[in-house]
């Protein structure tokens, strides 16, 4: 049963609604059919991102038949083929998005990381900090208080080598013993 192979999209659709086995039709290919494109891209075009694979018009014409059965069964495994690849670079796609999303993550918690473990550092300088002032301050006070009781020591040394008045007369002048000093 061969059709007059005019091309274009009558003669593609008169083999596909062919019911004869020669063109593919009859009984078992309605799944198959479902599975074909309906539409095709233009020669050389390319496929946007995200969007179905079509097939190019000249696949897609012998997909549905329009130049003949082995020609049919040959654009079928052509075809098969292309999606197998397609489903495969859209796999990898992911795949490589899953690892960059993979990096990213790993390299937000090692600058997560790394921001508390400068914190950390930067809470110790301030302790340590904190600690030296402290201490710098009870240095301090205890050198001012040494400071403070050496004084005090010096004035009582001081008062003690002065001369004492005369506890009878009270320096007066008014006892032989002291003569007023």
């Amino acid at each position: 049963c061969r059709r007059p192979s005019s091309a274009g999209r009558a003669a593609a659709k008169a083999a596909a609604s062919c019911q004869r086995p020669c063109c593919g039709g009859g009984k078992g290919t309605g799944s198959e059919d479902e599975s074909l494109p309906e539409f095709y891209r233009v020669e050389g075009a390319l496929v946007a991102e995200g969007a179905p694979l079509l097939p190019e018009y000249r696949l897609w014409v012998s997909l549905h038949g329009g130049n003949g059965v082995f020609e049919r069964r040959r654009a079928k495994v052509e075809w098969d083929e292309l999606l197998r690849a397609h489903a495969a670079k859209a796999q990898e796609k992911q795949e490589e998005a899953e690892r960059q999303r993979q990096r990213e993550l790993e390299a937000e918690r090692k600058r997560r990381l790394i921001d508390e473990e400068l914190k950390l550092r930067v809470a110790e300088a301030e302790a340590e900090r904190q600690r030296r002032l402290a201490e710098e301050e009870r240095i301090r006070a205890l050198q001012e208080e040494a400071e403070h009781l050496r004084r005090q020591e010096e004035e009582r040394r001081q008062r003690l080598m002065q001369p004492r008045p005369c506890e009878a007369c009270e320096a007066t002048g008014r006892c032989a013993n002291c003569e007023g000093k």
